[in-house]
């Protein structure tokens, strides 16, 4: 077992000192030189004998302190690990890591949803962008990221969220859904989003709108994957305001969110 991780070794080289703790690769990657347990020099170990031993060692699945009980030998877990249904995904209310099996459960009362509450595709709500030490006019001026609760939404039994987020370092905002299905199923789905203002304007009648389709990621994928794949919504501070109107309370602005979720032929 490595002496840091206390998991074993996946690939080589594995460091090693003259007192016999072990370094993975992994962890190896992180030290400079001497063994983090007794500063003793480390040397590499490497051979086609410790690879045979490696690949052909059963172990638990990378996901087992998330409820995982698979075990095997390294080739055929990796294989399992990519199609894992226990890999930990990030939750964006607690921010904690939890299965992606059972994300729609970790909180009973459903407190990391917006609203409390599972929601029915299509569906449509007005969110509060509350803005501190709010002047009442546009342009807003923001301290930081600012990031809702996940809209909880079910479709033919399924469950989706979407994430809205502004990113202060980019003066961005991404919208996108996010499902909880393993990546190769999300195709079988396809998402609208469409973001708008809940008034219409009094001269024109016309109301701003702007909208994404196509399908959905899986909660696997980290916010950086998505807007690599394009798979969002992204809207500028300008834009965002074009569809917000002042809150009659003039503690921030409202704008209108809507989802539609829909099967494919895929």
């Amino acid at each position: 077992l490595c002496s840091l991780c206390r998991k074993l070794p996946r690939s080589l080289p594995i460091l090693s000192c003259d007192k016999e703790h072990k370094l993975c690769s992994i962890c190896s990657s992180k030290i400079k030189g001497q063994c983090p347990i007794c500063s003793k020099p480390l040397y590499e170990e490497s051979s086609p004998l410790l690879t045979a031993l490696l690949s052909s060692l059963s172990r638990y699945c990378t996901w087992s302190s998330m409820g995982c009980h698979y075990q095997s030998r390294l080739e055929q877990l990796v294989k399992h690990e990519k199609t894992c249904k226990y890999q930990a995904v990030y939750c964006w209310g607690c921010q904690a890591n939890v299965p992606l099996l059972t994300f729609d459960q970790h909180e009973p009362d459903l407190a990391c949803f917006s609203f409390n509450s599972v929601l029915v595709s299509p569906i449509t709500k007005i969110l509060l962008n509350s803005v501190s030490q709010f002047s009442g006019q546009f342009p807003l001026h923001y301290e930081g990221d600012v990031e809702w609760n996940p809209l909880a939404i079910k479709h033919s039994g399924k469950m989706f969220y979407l994430r809205i987020k502004r990113i202060a370092s980019r003066n961005v905002w991404v919208l996108y859904t996010a499902a909880q299905l393993l990546p190769g199923h999300c195709h079988k789905y396809l998402a609208t989003i469409t973001i708008t203002s809940p008034n219409k304007d009094t001269c024109t009648n016309k109301v701003t709108t702007w909208t994404y389709t196509g399908p959905p990621s899986s909660l696997v994928a980290g916010l950086d994957q998505v807007v690599k794949k394009g798979r969002c919504l992204i809207m500028t501070d300008p834009a965002m305001e074009q569809v917000m109107t002042i809150s009659s309370d003039k503690k921030g602005t409202l704008f209108s969110v809507s989802v539609d979720i829909v099967n494919t032929n895929g």
